[in-house]
């Protein structure tokens, strides 16, 4: 059998991919002992191996490129055939050898692989470098290129490469984007801190390729139940070479927006550079008399890559902020309060006011508490409270990132390879108070090593090492005196977020391969660890304050909020800073088997142990103990919070995952393929759901909160620096005063926890397809898909229940807490597809792709990036009566891509050829059905009380229906109303629904609203690049100046934004903004 792996690189790092097939004649009749020769096209570089008995072969531990696979067998043509392997692929090539007419005969006969590949198991899309150089980017970022591949649904926002903490919004399988991976190099840059986080995102020119798969059955891939974009980085050869690029785009070159209430974009622009540079490795040497150099060519290689961006970014939106009217009403009725403090000081100085959106009497009824009586200081009904403005903004956002790699090989046993890389990013944050701009920096290193030895021609081992380490900072010149304030129906005041993390990631990985007979082994396994730790001070070490409208605002009366973090030992403010660690270990065993020259299977088992957090830099891991019992009364009504070690009852290490996929081409020819597979992917509870959990728990912080009900008042202030502590007045608490459960009865201070029985959720995929090769090289599929979640996430607020405030109080089922936040495994969710598919290889004229998916996923809840975040639930007892259309869910979806070079018409001529020639046309496309969403209010209780005190009937702007002291309910719904309104409706500005569509339940009830009922506007999107290239022989065969005339939404498509679904809110069912309009980035490369 043949040596691993080239003797000298292909130079493409993730050496994952391979080569097999079986040797025949033309009557099927098994070939052995056949001699197969591998050339690499990049370098001309080549390795031998001979078929055994059953005609078998394989190369593996290939990176992926173009290569020259010929087999020779005495009394048979050589034949020859050309094949390009992408990442991760194990390329099924097969032959069937001629007989010559002498024994001796060589007649050589050669031919392309052909475009279906009947050895691949998986549904993916791969892009070559000359794709990411040729398809439209905008912003240089590949991760859009995402939305491409089969079975793929959702839309991801322009994004670029300087971003550490990239969530998409794409995902596949029914699974939500939280179930993405991502992988470097054959390793992991995907978040310990959120499920489907990239924290590296490299430059396009130091990307040999991309494969995004969607359904993947192999073990070495732990995670993986929904998108796996690997990316495969470049290295040098035994030539230079390199290029040189240049985007631009200003306001000149984007359209207007359609939305009539959207503003015009203030002026930015935005200019990225990049370059790259790649060769064999010359050095002087010294010593002997220091004569000639050392030639890497065959042994030594480099590839290094840069990108600078300098940028203003354009944003237009629309802002519901006080009106100027009732400013003027509060520095005449109320000048020396805090509130009209902060209206004078820190006045809404960035957008233009377009129209009145609520006068006195639409925000305080008319009532005999209403507007102009005494209640509400005489305030004229009729005068405006909340108007409504547009705004343009062009922050700054620039960003800097180097890749820098190296190759070695040393004899023939031994390859090393290192790269190194830096992202940073500075971003500035304008708000409507320009007082309150800030800035906010991110960065990321990560440093990747590999080693492979080959111990015999069977049997290779390859080791490598990861680390990377993510730190950002938010809220730079913020005015930290001034809390945090909300307003109902209106934008709030004070200072945002702002604090600080840092992360750091280790990664060790094991893989042995050993071929024997028909099967392919692998045994490999992973070590992790890795730690966060975060310095919230400046955003949850000090207050925060809720107030019902801006009428209480300027008379400092806050409705609810919290003082901030404290320490419950000693009594005082305590710094809010928390952090933790965790380390994993997987193993896996994986067998690629040849069973039949037409049938390849792989079969595989994967064992994971997520590990068991536990605290870092004296910050205390601690969990919350519900009860014995089957209601929520019975298990959180005495839930206590103690301080342990690990969250977990033990590590997170019952994990098992079978795989099994399979590819089968039947007939005659190999011109059908059949293929599917299922697997089982056990999701991992990362640090930062564990985290983000317990981090505000006693005994480490306490947040004492007031409002309706709760025992404390309020103390409105401001601080006296910004520095920490910041100065604010607060109430005083008793210092060691915890009671039994952990906390302290009337602080209501909120908590979190997780089930310490938790397990990982768990997702069976499965796929089953066929795929039919066409005349022209055109291949034509259809797939089945389909998958189970179970024992997924949820978390919400359990310590609550209905008519809780009917009596004035919020008591809650514990009252030793506030909010009491605890993750169960509860949700689960089925999803089926139908995803048809098509290509054609246009060879030198250029490549087409598309596919359609119609499917539908349904579960009973939706987190974010983590188990909370996204949904929320009206009541946590009935959990179980929420199953519906995921929000994620879309019926319809389409994606096509294709590039086409034009031929050179008078190519005899050298002007026409100059003017004419090298002429491309490349485009995406992704047309998508609307997602759903749910009516609801997050408005409080605001009831009507008679003398007794008894409720009589609420507000007109009530909310928190069902009284439990949660903001999150259900109105009753009219009969009737459409799912979705015509997009004319919303283009013209009009309401899509009213607010008179929906009412208002009995107090302590919930509303008959469906979940998800509704659904949002569907997206087109069509980008376009028109290129020409001019060759450039002076600078050798790839010698090219590439002209590039990028159009995004090229026609111009008006892709509405989200429709307000909150009724608490001023702008309900309005859509008030729309995706970008067409842009057009202009770019140019240079080629050696």
């Amino acid at each position: 059998m043949c040596a691993l792996w080239l003797l000298a690189p292909s130079a493409r790092a993730q050496f994952g991919s391979g080569v097999q097939g079986t040797v025949q004649d033309t009557s099927r009749a098994v070939v052995p002992n056949a001699t197969i020769k591998l050339r690499s096209l990049q370098t001309g570089l080549s390795q031998e191996t001979t078929a055994n008995e059953s005609g078998y072969f394989r190369f593996s531990s290939l990176a992926p490129g173009d290569y020259e696979i010929t087999a020779e067998a005495t009394g048979f043509q050589t034949k020859i055939q050309t094949v390009t392997l992408n990442t991760g692929q194990t390329r099924d090539i097969n032959f069937d050898l001629e007989a010559g007419q002498l024994a001796a005969e060589t007649v050589q006969v050669t031919s392309q692989a052909p475009p279906l590949d009947t050895a691949e198991t998986r549904v993916q899309l791969t892009l070559e470098a000359s794709k990411l150089r040729d398809l439209p980017l905008q912003n240089n970022s590949i991760f859009p290129l995402m939305a491409l591949a089969p079975g793929v649904t959702g839309t991801n926002p322009a994004t670029d490469n300087f971003e550490p903490e990239y969530f998409s919004g794409m995902s596949a399988n029914g699974r939500s984007a939280a179930g993405n991976t991502f992988n470097v190099d054959g390793l992991s840059v995907t978040s310990n801190i959120t499920n489907g986080t990239a924290n590296l995102a490299p430059n396009p020119e130091a990307i040999q390729e991309v494969t995004i798969e969607t359904n993947t059955f192999r073990a070495d891939q732990g995670l993986g139940s929904s998108i796996v974009v690997s990316v495969t980085t470049k290295s040098g050869t035994n030539d230079f070479h390199g290029a040189a690029n240049y985007w631009f785009t200003n306001q000149n070159l984007r359209a207007r927006t359609s939305l009539p209430f959207i503003a015009r974009y203030a002026p930015f622009s935005r200019k990225d550079f990049s370059g790259a540079i790649g060769g064999p490795v010359f050095l002087p040497k010294f010593g002997e008399g220091g004569k000639g150099y050392y030639d890497g060519r065959n042994k030594t290689f480099f590839f290094a890559a840069v990108e600078k961006l300098r940028s203003t970014n354009a944003q237009t939106g629309v802002e519901t902020y006080e009106a100027p009217e009732f400013v003027a009403f509060a520095r005449q009725n109320f000048p020396n309060t805090i509130g009209t403090s902060l209206l004078n000081s820190f006045p809404v100085d960035g957008p233009a006011q377009t129209n009145v959106l609520r006068r006195a009497q639409d925000v305080l009824g008319t009532g005999t508490n209403g507007c102009g009586t005494a209640a509400t200081a005489n305030i004229p009904c009729s005068l405006p409270m909340v108007v409504q403005g547009t705004w343009s903004r062009s922050p700054f956002r620039n960003g800097l990132q180097y890749n820098f790699r190296g190759d070695q090989y040393v004899g023939t046993k031994d390859r090393f390879n290192a790269s190194f890389s830096r992202s940073q990013s500075d971003n500035q944050i304008l708000i409507n108070r320009s007082a309150f701009n800030n800035t906010e920096g991110r960065f990321v290193n990560a440093f990747q090593a590999n080693w492979t030895h080959t111990f015999n021609p069977n049997v290779l081992n390859e080791f490598a090492f990861s680390y990377n380490k993510v730190q950002g900072e938010n809220g730079i010149g913020i005015p930290l005196r001034i809390p945090s304030i909300g307003i109902q129906g209106s934008t709030g005041t004070g200072a945002g977020f702002a604090g600080s993390f840092l992360q750091h990631n280790y990664n060790w990985r094991e893989v042995v391969t050993w071929v024997k007979g028909n099967h392919t082994l692998k045994i490999g396994g992973t070590y992790y660890t890795g730690d966060d730790f975060a310095d919230f001070r400046g955003g949850n070490s000090r207050p925060n304050f809720f107030f019902v409208n801006l009428l209480d605002l300027v008379r400092d009366r806050p409705f609810s909020g919290n003082f901030g973090a404290y320490d419950p030992l000693t009594g005082q403010p305590n710094a809010y800073q928390f952090g933790a660690k965790v380390n994993t270990i997987s193993g896996f065993v994986q067998d690629e088997w040849k069973a039949r020259p037409n049938l390849s299977l792989t079969l595989s088992l994967r064992w994971d142990d997520f590990g068991n957090p536990t605290g870092i830099k004296g910050w205390k891991m601690t969990n919350l103990f519900v009860n014995q019992g089957t209601t929520v009364e019975q298990q959180f009504s005495n839930a206590a919070i103690r301080e342990v070690e690990h969250p977990f009852a033990g590590r997170l290490n019952r994990n098992f995952s079978p795989r099994l996929g399979f590819a089968w081409s039947p007939g005659e020819g190999r011109k059908w393929s059949v293929r599917g597979g299922v697997g089982l992917y056990n999701d991992w509870i990362t640090l930062g759901e564990v985290v983000d959990r317990v981090n505000e728990n006693p005994p480490n912080f306490l947040f004492p909160a007031f409002g309706p009900g709760l025992p404390l008042q309020p103390v409105f202030s401001l601080g006296a620096s910004d520095d920490y502590p910041f100065g604010f007045t607060r109430p005083n608490i008793t210092a060691g005063s915890l009671d039994q459960r952990g906390g302290l009865v009337g602080l209501s201070s909120r908590v979190g926890g997780l089930d310490p029985n938790l397990t990982t959720p768990k997702v069976i995929n499965y796929v089953v397809g066929v795929e039919r090769e066409l005349p022209g090289r055109t291949v034509v599929g259809i797939n089945y898909s389909g998958s189970r979640t179970r024992d997924a996430l949820v978390g919400v607020d359990f310590n609550r229940f209905p008519g809780d405030l009917l009596d004035n109080r919020l008591d809650r089922l514990n009252p030793s807490f506030g909010t009491m936040r605890h993750i169960i495994n509860a949700d689960e969710s089925r999803y089926n597809a139908l995803i048809a598919s098509f290509r054609k290889d246009l060879r030198e004229k250029g490549t087409f792709q598309a596919s359609y998916t119609l499917s539908n996923v349904k579960n009973y809840f939706q987190g974010g990036s983590r188990s909370v975040g996204f949904e929320e639930v009206v009541d946590p007892r009935q959990i179980k009566d929420r199953y519906a259309d995921a929000p994620f869910d879309v019926r319809h979806r389409v994606s096509a891509s294709g590039v086409y070079r034009f031929s050179t018409p008078f190519d005899n001529n050298f002007l026409a050829r100059r003017v004419l020639g090298g002429w491309e046309l490349s485009s995406t496309a992704i047309l998508q059905s609307g997602t759903p969403f749910s009516v609801f209010t997050n408005a409080p209780f605001n009831p009507i009380r008679d003398a007794n005190g008894n409720v009589t009937g609420v507000q007109p702007n009530s909310g928190d229906y069902n009284s439990d002291g949660f903001n999150f309910d259900y109105p009753n719904q009219g009969s009737n109303l459409p799912t979705i309104v015509d997009r004319n409706t919303y283009l013209s500005g009009q309401l899509g629904y009213n607010r008179s569509d929906f009412s208002i339940p009995a107090p302590g009830t919930q509303g008959n609203a469906q979940r998800n009922y509704f659904r949002q506007q569907g997206v087109i999107t069509v980008n376009s690049s028109l290129i020409k290239n001019n060759r450039l022989p002076f600078f050798g065969e790839d010698g090219n100046l590439q002209l590039k005339f990028e159009f995004f939404n090229v026609i111009n498509r008006v892709n509405l934004g989200g429709v307000n679904n909150n009724l608490a809110d001023s702008n309900f069912g309005r859509i008030l903004s729309q995706g970008q309009p067409r842009v057009i980035q202009l770019g140019a490369r240079f080629a050696f």
